[in-house]
């Protein structure tokens, strides 16, 4: 089953990637993007593989 992202042509993004996104594009700070992940993570029960978090901080 297709998502409706995917039906319209639209890429998905997700948290991560609106957030590196924006750390890229120095809309934050890339420090700013590190708290908020891990704020997410530690406050609001966000659930990330530890891979994956590690790879976002490379990207940071």
């Amino acid at each position: 089953m297709r998502t409706m992202a995917e039906i319209e042509g639209i890429r998905p993004l997700g948290t991560l990637g609106i957030l590196l996104r924006t750390a890229r594009k120095k809309i934050i700070s890339r420090k700013e993007a590190r708290r908020l992940i891990d704020l997410l993570i530690s406050t609001h029960h966000f659930r990330i593989g530890v891979e994956v978090y590690q790879a976002v901080l490379a990207e940071l």
